[in-house]
């Protein structure tokens, strides 16, 4: 700013020695009347030209600042757009409905692979937990909290040994089991979850003794017994000799 100022600032210095050179050659002012006038015309003339061009100068430099700013840079990698569904978009589709349990016949099968399917017939059936034998192999103690059965007898049927667990292998406490909870009296039920690890274990006729006793048991208490089997865990002829005079119960396919 200082250089560009410097050329109007000399035209006026310039400018008040000529002028003041004319007014002594004719005789108006003394020399040192003259002297001083240079002066004065040299900073008058300074001052009236140079500050305007250092402004101008200076709006001009900002405007040529403010025009090459450079705008940011698109991102190099960009996000790509959530996936579109290629098929309908709804509501899931609801499970199956599971079929009732007939609390007066005295023996009843579910065919399914899921023991979760049993606890929810036993839930849906509303049997009072104190009158309810759960011989379970796999639900937790949180499960059955949740689905309110927590209050009921429950025996587990592992080869882990441990409080209230009896080995598949052990029919006759199995069957002890059994018949003690009938004998209670009037109207209890009993729940036998996976019968496919005892056939495993003692042999599809050693089972099919069991719940022949259990059958008679559960009649005459008028009581029942809710037993799941996975079909295709065994063969086919054993499953029906297990199944032969029982309620037979399946859950709809969808």
């Amino acid at each position: 700013m200082t250089e560009s100022a410097s050329g109007p600032a000399s035209s006026g210095v310039v400018l008040g020695i000529v002028l003041g050179l004319l007014m002594w050659l004719l005789n108006y002012v003394d020399p040192v009347t003259m002297i001083i006038l240079i002066v004065i015309l040299s900073i008058a003339f300074a001052v009236a030209i140079g500050l305007p061009a250092r402004y101008l100068i200076g709006k001009i430099r900002r405007e040529r600042a403010a025009a090459t700013v450079v705008p940011p840079a698109a991102p190099v990698f960009a996000m790509p757009p959530p996936p579109v569904p290629s098929g309908p978009v709804g509501p899931p589709a609801p499970a199956p409905a599971l079929p009732v349990w007939p609390l007066f016949e005295p023996l009843v099968f579910l065919e399914t692979n899921q023991e979760k399917n049993l606890l929810l017939m036993t839930q849906n059936a509303g049997v009072p937990p104190d009158r309810l034998l759960l011989l379970l192999a796999f639900a937790s103690n949180f499960q059955l909290q949740e689905l309110g059965l927590s209050q009921a007898e429950v025996v587990r049927i592992s080869r882990v040994e441990g409080e209230d667990v009896v080995p598949p292998g052990d029919l006759d406490k199995i069957g002890y089991l059994i018949e003690k909870h009938f004998g209670k009296g009037q109207g209890y039920k009993v729940v036998l979850s996976s019968i496919e690890t005892l056939v495993e274990a003692n042999g599809p006729k050693n089972v099919r003794r069991l719940l022949d006793v259990a059958r008679e048991v559960a009649m005459s208490s008028r009581g029942s017994m809710l037993v799941s089997l996975d079909p295709k865990a065994i063969a086919k002829d054993p499953v029906a000799m297990l199944e032969r005079g029982a309620t037979l119960l399946k859950i709809p396919t969808t």
